[in-house]
């Protein structure tokens, strides 16, 4: 397991530990707004309805047409193919990992709508937002300058016993445009409403990795 080396200069008497990396490898990046652009282009022609077969409750979820999937996940390998790069980097494993995609869809959230506490199927999956309209903007930065409640819109990462001592066991976002998640598709997870009359945009999707690297390292540290 990998760990890193501290030294506390603090402390009067300089003690060294460890820290250990632990748990699920939860990313974060920046795509390129052209890939933005072309995730809503590609949407717009969109009739399979894909609700039935997700955990949200939202406005509308449609799956990518079969003409339109490939073309998608070969915009978004590069960065699917970076995060399993920062993976290996972080856990010391081998690289090479491959992939496989599954499927991929769009999210158009609106007022009152939610994603409750849930996880996906495949291996990983990730979120990536395309559109946050300036209303819902406005609306979340009110909300915090007065309570310290979850933003509007918001999605928190769940992992561990939430009611273990010294230890983190949510990690708690607010999305921005062209923010994307990468994670493991297990790591459970929740998006919270908002009261603003507008349609928030995002595209989710699942992949499984095909070779032994997964069975050697991911669930053996996971499990």
């Amino acid at each position: 397991m990998k760990s890193k080396t501290i030294i506390d200069k603090a402390s009067p008497t300089k003690v060294p530990y460890n820290f250990y990396y632990w748990g699920p490898f939860l990313w974060q990046t920046q795509v390129d707004p052209e890939l933005i652009k072309f995730l809503l282009k590609e949407a717009k022609p969109l009739k399979e309805n894909f609700d039935k077969k997700l955990a949200g409750d939202l406005s509308q979820q449609m799956l990518y047409s079969k003409q339109s999937h490939k073309r998608v996940w070969d915009k978004l390998r590069i960065y699917i193919d970076g995060y399993f790069k920062a993976f290996q980097k972080e856990w010391n494993c081998t690289p090479g990992i491959k992939w496989n995609p599954l499927s991929v869809w769009i999210n158009y959230q609106k007022a009152q709508d939610h994603n409750p506490y849930h996880k996906h199927s495949g291996d990983f999956s990730f979120v990536i937002y395309c559109s946050i309209p300036k209303i819902l903007k406005k609306e979340i930065k009110e909300v915090a300058e007065r309570t310290n409640h979850p933003s509007p819109g918001g999605i928190s990462f769940f992992y561990g016993d939430p009611q273990m001592n010294m230890g983190i066991g949510e990690h708690y976002f607010v999305p921005e445009e062209a923010t994307m998640f990468m994670f493991p598709a297990y790591l459970r997870h929740m998006v919270y409403p908002f009261r603003s009359k507008c349609t928030r945009i995002s595209v989710s999707g699942n992949l499984e990795v095909r070779n032994n690297e997964y069975e050697r390292v991911i669930k053996h540290n996971y499990d």
